[in-house]
């Protein structure tokens, strides 16, 4: 098991979006659900960016596991002239890329609900 920069990298962009999660549930009880439903469903552009989102983290996750299993059944190094170092950045970047792609989704969420919190 090889420990490269990418999974570092994730760690950190695992805990910034693990802090983006903690702040909208410590708010969640003060947002105002109305308007932040009227928000989300006429903002046309925002919908489809989180499609656009979620299509993305899901191709780049089926590629991470498509690359590891190819990896575990040694297919790489039957035809394939990649190094097993090179084999792994290639699928630790897919997955670092996946999660940054999530810590960005929240985020927009983020940015969404903060506009709703109600007042005290």
């Amino acid at each position: 098991m090889y420990l490269t920069i990418f999974d570092v990298i994730g760690l950190f962009v695992a805990l910034i979006g693990l802090v983006i999660v903690i702040q909208i549930f410590s708010m969640w009880n003060r947002v105002d659900k109305s308007m932040l439903k009227a928000r989300i469903f006429l903002n046309d552009e925002f919908l489809y960016q989180n499609w656009i989102y979620l299509f993305l983290i899901g191709s780049f996750m089926t590629g991470h596991q498509i690359i590891t299993i190819l990896y575990n059944f040694e297919f790489f190094l039957t035809i394939m002239p990649f190094s097993l170092i090179q084999i792994i950045n290639i699928s630790d970047m897919f997955e670092l890329i996946c999660i940054t792609l999530i810590v960005h989704l929240c985020y927009r969420w983020y940015k969404m609900i903060i506009g709703c919190v109600i007042k005290d």
